[in-house]
């Protein structure tokens, strides 16, 4: 039988080499880092609110779970006195009848001095005051329509702050995202800062991973991560109790990352996403952004706290496939670096 056991040696090895070239970044012939544990986070998660103090008119959508675009309207403030201040500004701003009025005023004046002049060359018939008098009407009118013209800009100015203030009363979406809460409805009153729809962005999460601190010189921000989603929940910790200890008490830690597909999960006894079997939709690949180290309040065993960002991806039915909470395995692959 002794010449049977090179043929089963090679078939394991085989298959195991299978495994590891089947994940689309081990290929690349780094040593893996296996996350002790791993959990999905959202990023940017933003009430919108509103700037002004009013009645709410409308509210869109009103549904939690749809889905916005950047630019879409999403509340309305009752605006009808604003509205009417607007249309006032508008009137004052485009009348030009006291620029109208200064200049026939300046003309007038410009006109008469001239004539004072010109009668004064002849017959002098004005006297010197006189024509002072007429010279003062002239820069007079000047000043009047000097002031005309100016408070034409300020009308132009108090037209555009009103306009401002009447778009404070329409709110739009800052970015694509998903209505996750709506916290007003329309009729109800509202002030500045009140939150009234809360929208999540699902386009870019955050995988939060536990990791070995023994492994700290091999982890860098900016190295690659691959995220599997746990499609069967084994990952997950289980609740210890006095019948069933904590299985991590029987791992021997110093060895838990050597092997990549040693389990499926921090506490899990077998492997959760056999890599032969693994769906495209359920891996991602993410880049490490921040690492820091940390103490767990429970065990005051030092860590690696790993921030990972990750481009979400959505399935043929539109569905953003990950979600804050959902289970998932994270292995780090370092980069090659010069020693």
């Amino acid at each position: 039988m002794s010449h049977f056991l090179p043929e089963i040696r090679t078939t394991a090895v085989g298959v195991l080499l299978a495994l590891l070239l089947s994940s689309p970044l081990v290929a690349q012939g780094q040593t893996p880092i296996k996350a002790e544990e791993a959990r999905m986070q959202i990023i940017r998660e933003v009430p919108i609110s509103t700037e002004v103090t009013g009645k709410l008119e409308s509210v869109s959508p009103g549904k939690e779970g749809l889905y916005v675009k950047q630019g879409d309207l999403m509340i309305e403030v009752a605006d009808d006195l604003i509205r009417k201040e607007v249309a006032e500004a508008q009137m004052k701003s485009d009348s030009v009848v006291e620029i109208e009025f200064a200049v026939v005023a300046l003309d007038k004046a410009e006109i008469d001095l001239k004539t004072r002049v010109e009668a004064n060359l002849k017959y002098a018939s004005f006297s010197e005051n006189e024509i002072r008098q007429t010279e003062l009407e002239v820069k007079k009118t000047k000043a009047s329509l000097a002031k005309a013209r100016e408070d034409k800009e300020i009308l132009g100015l108090t037209l555009e702050t009103k306009a401002a203030q009447l778009a404070q009363y329409q709110v739009y979406a800052p970015f694509d995202g998903l209505v996750t809460k709506i916290h007003r409805w329309p009729g109800q009153s509202v002030r500045p800062g009140d939150p009234v729809i809360t929208i999540t962005d699902m386009s870019l999460l955050r995988a939060v991973l536990k990791v070995d601190y023994k492994r700290r010189e091999a982890v860098f921000v900016g190295d690659s991560v691959e995220i599997r989603i746990d499609t069967t929940g084994k990952s997950i910790k289980p609740e210890a109790t006095e019948f069933e200890p904590d299985r991590r008490t029987s791992i021997d830690k110093d060895n838990q990352a050597a092997d990549l597909f040693e389990r499926g999960g921090p506490f899990a006894p077998e492997p959760v996403f056999p890599a032969l079997a693994q769906e495209e939709d359920e891996v991602f690949i993410g880049t490490i952004e921040l690492i820091r180290p940390l103490v767990d309040q429970k065990s005051k065993v030092l860590y690696l706290n790993v921030d990972v960002n990750v481009p979400n991806r959505q399935d043929k039915y539109g569905r953003w496939l990950l979600l804050q909470g959902l289970p998932v395995e994270a292995t780090i692959i370092p980069e090659k670096r010069a020693e």
